[in-house]
């Protein structure tokens, strides 16, 4: 089945392929934006579904309006439900108001099945450089209680969990994150400061600091291979990847202090490793003085200054 037949994708394989782009965008407009993104529109789609069960529960004898509300509102289903609708109205909203056509199609794949394998490097290096020292740091900041409920309503069904964390919210984060305030940013703003703002902001939708320290220095490699490469299906697929090696076992489980120490080093030294791989495999500066030079050829007015 190609992307193209599902609607909801379009957009996405339209800014994938250029057709589709970021209007210029200030720090203000991408705070609006990230307020839209992590609070109105969730809260707006939840309300309609509440309300949805709510008329649908008052139909039924056995069930008031009150009761299908509070039911519906434990039920790790209406999450899934409320995340898929929610996904689909983001995107609506964004290609709406903070997009424009291009009316010129990038004229090649942007990434190949080496590309993968080196995302998935980079990845995993992050990870276990993360997992090998920062982590012990946040593992000591505890997670509000709103937050760790929410992970637990979530991950009762584990394939509901799974789905949400390495599909849906994959999709959606760098939809917006990267494909629309990176992008946006970077018309106004250097390559930099971009890259940091939208990282902050990034870390700041997950509304708690263990997450966010680690949203944020994901951000940062994130937008800088969306940067260099404007492949929002790069991204998606880092980031995915990410949450899937988000369920690595934690060494911090270690009672242990000297084998903790020891097994943290040799952690940190494979992630700097697959790190360094990883990105040697993507060839990040050679892929952007490419691509520039197909924008060029294509008469494609590209607006982004990336040279870092």
């Amino acid at each position: 089945m190609k992307l193209r037949s599902l609607i909801i994708f379009n957009p996405l394989i339209d800014l994938e392929e250029e057709v589709l782009d970021s209007k210029k965008i200030g720090i203000l407009g991408s705070i609006w934006i990230a307020l839209l993104f992590s609070l109105i529109i969730p809260v707006v789609v939840q309300f309609v579904l509440l309300i949805a069960c709510a008329i649908a529960g008052s139909s039924l004898s056995s069930y008031d309006g009150i009761t299908s509300i509070t039911y519906a509102s434990k039920s790790e289903y209406l999450y899934l439900i409320s995340s898929i609708f929610t996904l689909m109205a983001t995107i609506f909203v964004m290609c709406k108001f903070f997009t424009i056509k291009t009316n010129l199609a990038f004229p090649e794949k942007k990434f190949n099945k080496s590309d993968i394998l080196g995302i998935i490097c980079l990845i995993l290096g992050f990870r276990l450089l993360f997992c090998g020292s920062l982590n012990h740091i946040v593992n000591l900041i505890p997670l509000p209680k709103s937050i760790e409920d929410a992970f637990n309503n979530i991950f009762q069904n584990p394939i509901i969990g799974l789905i949400t964390a390495i599909i849906i919210a994959p999709i959606q984060e760098e939809f917006v994150n990267r494909g629309i305030i990176l992008n946006g940013l970077a018309k106004k703003y250097s390559s930099k400061v971009a890259l940091i703002v939208s990282s902050l902001i990034f870390a700041a939708m997950h509304m708690n600091i263990p997450q966010g320290i680690n949203a944020f220095l994901l951000g940062l490699i994130l937008g800088y291979i969306y940067l260099k490469t404007k492949s929002i299906f790069l991204s998606m697929m880092c980031h995915s990847i990410n949450n899937m090696l988000a369920f690595m076992p934690d060494i911090d489980s270690l009672s242990n202090m000297y084998l903790l120490v020891s097994i943290s080093i040799v952690v940190i030294i494979l992630g700097a490793v697959l790190f360094k791989i990883g990105l040697k495999r993507l060839d990040l500066k050679n892929k952007q003085i490419y691509f520039d030079l197909l924008r060029k050829h294509n008469a494609y007015d590209d607006e982004l200054n990336i040279n870092m």
